[in-house]
């Protein structure tokens, strides 16, 4: 059956269609007459929600006043929610001047009307982003609130690094940074100059160590403690070691230099033993006659004149005249680094070694007195002779 249309049905019909050709061109308003500001142009709105897209599902829904996006939600006098589930909204608190996002405790039926917003992130327009709370006076705040759960978890391949994790029963609040996996490392400041400050004044350190009870506590791994490195001359370094001999009740702290054995404190009575074993020495020869040396040296008492605001006197000897005598007692230390400004020749000495010096002497001096009293011996027994010789005297 053929249907025909009367000349008035297709007046009517271009009517109709003119305006769709029109629409290409044209600005469309929605409630207003003169769209200016863009393409599509929606005036007014059902309480503040002037659009929803996507109405007989989960949808996003536009609002005014404050401009604000809605998803499964929309605003009337109150929030309701478009299907029963999570509702979010963001929008622009224009006063403050923040972008923030808020949830909504979840509908259970279509159109409910929503409770329990929540602050998730609040974005000034200073830069400061706020999360899980309102604005804050920081680039980024982290609000952590729930118990048992970390408030920030950065994910690795292995392991997470957690900030301020909040354990449910317990009343410590613990934060962990871990490298990502196994045998990577973690690195603080290893850009530039700058400091790493640890603690506010009563902080203790443990490594290796859950629970330090003193400032610094350092747990030995396989046998190696504390090694100072110097890395700009080939790695040199000083290693400070706590070892426990078989037999003895107690550990001495024992000190390495690039690895090897120089000596060690005794647990007993805290003295320091040098390693002296002829094992590790060469070119061992006796030490020439000190006597005359010895007795040249000028012991005196002085003053230091730096770091010494009490003005302790002191007793020793200057290094200058020491080294006109015995030169390997004494070494000079370049550079004004050192903490005595103008001072580019800092002599120092080796009080430790005066005791060989010494017993040479000594042993000199006790040779001469063994001489001297073999002389003596001599010279009473020839006098016994004489007085026999001549008889009692009368």
């Amino acid at each position: 059956m053929r249907t025909q249309l009367s000349l008035s049905a297709v007046i009517l019909l271009f009517s109709m269609l003119s305006p769709l050709k029109n629409a290409f061109s044209q600005n469309i308003g929605i409630g207003t007459i003169n769209p200016t500001k863009g393409k599509l142009e929606v005036s007014g709105a059902v309480g503040t929600t002037s659009t929803i897209f996507g109405g007989d599902g989960a949808g996003i829904s536009l609002q005014r006043n404050y401009p604000a996006i809605g998803f499964n939600q929309y605003y009337l006098t109150e929030a309701h929610c478009m299907l029963p589930g999570t509702s979010i909204v963001q929008y622009l608190d224009m006063p403050s001047g923040s972008l923030v996002i808020d949830s909504y405790a979840a509908g259970t039926q279509p159109n409910q009307v929503l409770g329990g917003q929540t602050r998730r992130i609040t974005m000034r327009n200073n830069g400061n982003v706020s999360i899980a709370t309102y604005d804050q006076n920081a680039s980024l705040f982290v609000s952590g609130h729930i118990p048992g759960i970390s408030t920030v978890r950065f994910r690795g391949t292995t392991h997470h690094s957690v900030f301020a994790d909040r354990l449910t029963g317990l009343p410590t609040q613990h934060t962990y940074i871990n490298a990502g996996k196994t045998g990577s490392h973690v690195f603080i400041n290893d850009v530039g100059l700058g400091n790493v400050i640890i603690g506010g004044g009563t902080t203790r350190v443990g490594i290796n160590r859950p629970d330090p009870q003193a400032v610094l506590e350092i747990k030995q791994v396989a046998g190696r403690g504390l090694v100072l490195v110097a890395p700009a001359y080939s790695f040199n370094n000083w290693g400070f070691t706590v070892n426990h001999e078989d037999g003895e009740s107690g550990s001495d702290l024992w000190v390495y230099y690039n690895e090897g054995y120089k000596g060690n404190f005794f647990h007993v009575d805290g003295l320091y033993y040098q390693g002296s074993d002829r094992r590790i020495k060469t070119n061992i020869a006796p030490i020439p006659s000190t006597l005359n040396k010895v007795m040249a040296m000028r012991p005196v008492t002085y003053t230091m004149k730096y770091h010494n605001p009490g003005q302790i006197e002191s007793i020793g000897f200057i290094a200058q005249e020491v080294k006109s005598l015995f030169p390997a007692l004494t070494q000079v230390i370049t550079g004004e680094e050192h903490g005595y400004k103008g001072i580019n020749d800092l002599h120092t000495m080796n009080y430790d070694a005066l005791g060989p010096i010494a017993i040479k002497a000594i042993q000199e001096q006790q040779q001469k007195i063994t001489l001297l009293q073999a002389k003596n011996a001599a010279l009473r027994l020839r006098l016994e002779a004489a007085e026999k010789a001549l008889g009692p005297i009368r």
